[in-house]
């Protein structure tokens, strides 16, 4: 995947400690959200919250949302506010 290739050492080689991290869905710099039912403000707060704080020059932090179709109106725009004050940094 995109993020294991990033993050692996190796380039995504499958077998190391960050891929099986990674594969676990317990990366630190991974926040995967899979909410059972429809996206609320809520769960969307540890993105933000996490937006919050700068990185490094070398650092990434990602994000996973499945089920992307299960973002109300008001998701996607709480999202995208998010996405656009973090660009203005």
């Amino acid at each position: 995947s995109y993020v294991q290739e990033q993050l692996c050492s190796q380039s995504g080689c499958g077998i190391c400690t960050t891929c099986t991290q990674l594969f676990e869905k317990q990366h630190h710099s991974l926040l995967w959200l899979e909410p059972e039912k429809q996206y609320t403000l809520e769960t969307l707060e540890p993105i933000r919250v996490t937006c919050a704080y700068a990185l490094e020059d070398h650092e990434q932090f990602f994000f996973v949302l499945t089920k992307a179709e299960l973002l109300s109106v008001a998701c996607q725009n709480s999202l995208l506010k998010t996405i656009e004050e973090k660009r203005e940094e």
